[in-house]
């Protein structure tokens, strides 16, 4: 009786794991302190910036993820959640170059943000509600958050150039986790009835 049970879990984890998994992964980088903070009240400290990423493969191991055409949406809270924008679309500066892969995964499928490398490029994401930059650009910061969308405006924090930004996020856990968690979960109340 057991048997075709499991059989039949397997075969369905293996479905939920193919289908689920290339939905678009979404990373968690908790930001260093920025270099400057003109309104510490508005940005806190350390920022927390989640990017939701899909490049059409359904691994999220070993992958390289384009800033300009794979980022669904990235979302900056700081502040304990006090300040909290999204942005779905981005504006591409360059200067020369056309290398907007800042974001990778190791074979654990652990996000790497790599802003250590001078790209002159950056990508900036722009709205009503602020505007976000990851990148370089001569005159620019590596990495710049505000409230309005004008660079000009007196509520900003930022790391200045030629700061070091790398880091690791923590690790994912897209839907097919969650599916798998289920199953396991429904097969532990099915094998003790």
């Amino acid at each position: 009786m057991l048997r075709p049970i499991a059989t039949s879990a397997f075969i369905a984890i293996l479905i939920s794991v193919s289908t689920v998994s290339a939905d678009p992964f979404t990373y968690n980088f908790v930001y260093p302190e920025w270099t400057n903070n003109d309104d510490v009240v508005v940005f806190g400290i350390n920022p927390i910036v989640s990017v939701t990423v899909d490049n059409g493969s359904a691994n999220n191991s070993m992958q390289v993820f384009d800033l300009s055409t794979d980022v669904v949406e990235v979302t900056v809270t700081a502040n304990g959640g006090t300040f909290s924008n999204s942005w779905t679309g981005a504006e591409i500066f360059t200067t020369g170059g056309s290398d907007f892969e800042y974001i990778s995964t190791d074979a654990s499928g652990i996000a790497i943000l790599d802003l250590t490398t001078d790209r002159n490029s950056r990508v900036v994401f722009s709205n009503a509600g602020g505007t976000w930059q990851f990148g370089t650009e001569a005159g620019f910061t590596e990495s710049w958050l505000e409230d309005e969308p004008a660079f000009s405006s007196p509520d900003e924090a930022f790391h200045a150039g030629g700061t070091d930004i790398f880091i690791r996020s923590v690790i994912p856990e897209p839907t097919s986790f969650a599916i798998l968690g289920v199953l396991g979960a429904g097969l532990l109340i099915k094998r003790r009835k």
